[in-house]
Parts: structure tokens; sequence; C-alpha cells
């Protein structure tokens, strides 16, 4: 008998803790650190303005060595945009003027219309940010960190955690010397596309003099709903509200961990691209 209830109590336990919506995070922010390399389809919807803006694209990601090939289906099929370990960054624009150009890698053309640059493609940048999020709110997660329930998504199981941050509220914040949108954003763990909205700037490499009061996020979301596959612990939908509702809204799709790339899936001779 004794030995009978201490299996149903360590059953029950770890039951529970697979339901453990922090548990789950945390578990998925292991899997994804574990990660070296990443192929997967995205359908993005980021507000831009008062409209919200879809884009669908394919990546293709390593971590050591930092590479990165990006080709958009949508609305400019055929585009791409490649990031290889020479630190250089070549764009097919995919229409007129048919030319494949270098690029800084936050250039307003790279980043019109978009609240990410290539850097942040994946889900390294994505793990960055909710990390963030549970150390500076760690006593309160437990409240606010939710599980609602499991919904499928491409037809794969998934946990749906919804994550509110009451703390969230827009203050003004002085600039110091040299500091730019980007480097306040990276310090303090915010979207630099959000700052730009706040502050009616066009730039994220933008200067901004010393002194100035920018208005911030207190964080990069005001609430957040996850859907996390049952198996494999990754990301497969995700949703960012701010202030005034939903901000941002990726799908992932056909996601790959730890693929085999070839060399040539990071040149611009490989022969499935259109780099010229």
């Amino acid at each position: 008998m004794t030995r009978h209830c201490f299996i149903v109590l360590l059953f029950s336990c770890s039951f529970a803790s697979a339901q453990n919506p922090v548990a789950i995070c945390r578990k998925m922010f292991g899997v994804i650190a574990a990660t070296n390399t990443v192929s997967l389809k995205m359908e993005s919807y980021e507000r831009i303005g008062d409209k919200y803006i879809t884009t669908k694209f394919l990546v293709k990601r390593s971590r050591k060595p930092l590479n990165v090939y990006y080709k958009q289906s949508f609305p400019v099929d055929g585009a791409e945009v490649l990031l290889n370990s020479n630190g250089k960054v070549l764009v097919n624009p995919g229409t007129f003027p048919w030319i494949t150009m270098e690029m800084d890698i936050n250039s307003s053309l790279l980043r019109k219309d978009q609240h990410h640059g290539i850097m942040e493609s994946g889900y390294d940048y994505f793990v960055l940010l909710m990390s963030e999020l549970f150390r500076k709110y760690a006593d309160s997660l437990s409240k606010n960190v939710i599980l609602e329930k499991t919904e499928t998504i491409n037809n794969k199981s998934c946990y749906k955690i919804s994550l509110n941050n009451p703390a969230y509220k827009i203050y003004t914040y002085k600039v110091t010397k040299d500091e730019t949108i980007l480097s306040i954003a990276g310090r303090l763990k915010i979207s630099e596309y959000k700052i730009c909205e706040l502050n009616n700037k066009n730039s994220v490499s933008e200067k901004i003099q010393a002194g100035t009061g920018l208005k911030l996020p207190t964080d990069y979301a005001k609430s957040m709903i996850l859907w996390v596959d049952t198996k494999i612990k990754i990301p497969l939908k995700m949703e960012v509200y701010d202030e005034k509702g939903l901000y941002e809204k990726y799908v992932f799709n056909e996601v790959v961990i730890n693929p085999v790339f070839k060399n040539l899936d990071f040149e611009k001779d490989n022969p499935d691209y259109k780099f010229k």
C-alpha cells in the first residue's frame, strides 16, 4: 500500500510539473538555447501605423557561425536576404532593379514596414525578451503566467499560455551621450520599432541627442499569448500586446530543429538562390 501511494504521489507531482506554465516556458528556453540551427517558415502580422502588415517567409539560421538566409513569399515573392559569417548582408529585392545589393544590416530600406531585422529572425531574440521578463518579474510569475488550455496549431497539440504584465507602462527616458534607438532597445530589452512609433522617429539607427526625453515602454509587452508544442517545447504561434492592443503576431510552420546545413545554404552562389 505504501509503495502504491508513493507511485501515485510521484506520478501526480510529475503531471503537475508538466502542467506548470512557468516550467513549460523554462523548458522551452532550454530547448531553444540548445538549438544551433533551425529552419522554419513564418507568417508575420505586425502593426505598422494603424494597419497590420502581413509577411510570409522562409528562414534558415545557424548560431555558430552566425548565418541567416531569408526568402520572402509574400508580399514580394522571391525577395532574399543573406547574412553570412563574413558579416555581409546581401539583398535580392525580387523586383526592380533586379540586382543584388549590399546593405547595412539596419538600413531603412531593409527595415521598411518591419518590426524586426534579420538578426532577430528565428527563436533566439524571442527567448532573450521572454527571459528578461521572467528575470524581472520572477516574484509574480506564478500568478501572471497562466496555462489557458491545450489547442491544436498546424495539427500539433500545443499548450496555450498567457503572460500578463500589470507593471507595463509608458514613461519618459532621458537619453545619455552616444545612445541610439538600437542601443537603448538592446540594453533595455524592448522593441526598437516601438520606440520609433512612440517618438515619431524614422530610423532605428538614429542617434539621439543627450538629454532628449524619449517615450519608452517599461517592457517589451503588456501581455503575450504563446502556443507551445507539447512534445518538443517550441512555440508554434505567439501574439504580443501593448497599450493599444495587438502589436504583432507570428505563426511558425514546418519547423526543423538542428537541421544539417551545407556550406551552400549560406552562399550567394547557391543555385537555388537568385543573387546576382
